[in-house]
């Protein structure tokens, strides 16, 4: 299975998660503006000293919808211009992230 594939699969998982959660909370949302780039620095720094980081901890923070999703698209073009690499050890097992100076 693809890189892009397992994080789609583990995307969905989140967004599920992320919907209850958000569902659950009766707080009025203000509208935040999210910059793929700047998502991107996020994930690089959060994999920086670590030999991997689970892929659920980077969306364990998030406010709102639109957050999970800046932060996905900038996982996922990370991985597009190979700056992570994604593992998973076994099928349905969690998927980790592997900064490309920690490999």
């Amino acid at each position: 299975m693809t890189s892009q594939r397992l994080i789609c699969l583990a995307f969905s998982k989140v967004i599920a998660k992320k919907q209850e959660e958000f569902s659950k909370s009766h707080t009025t949302i203000v509208r935040d503006e999210y910059k793929i780039e700047d998502m991107m620095e996020v994930v690089r720094q959060r994999c920086a000293g670590k030999s991997r980081l689970a892929l659920q901890e980077i969306f364990a923070e998030t406010k709102d919808m639109n957050e999970v999703i800046t932060l996905f698209l900038a996982t996922l073009e990370l991985v597009k211009v190979q700056e992570v690499q994604v593992i998973q050890e076994e099928n349905f097992g969690n998927i980790y992230l592997v900064g490309r100076g920690n490999e």
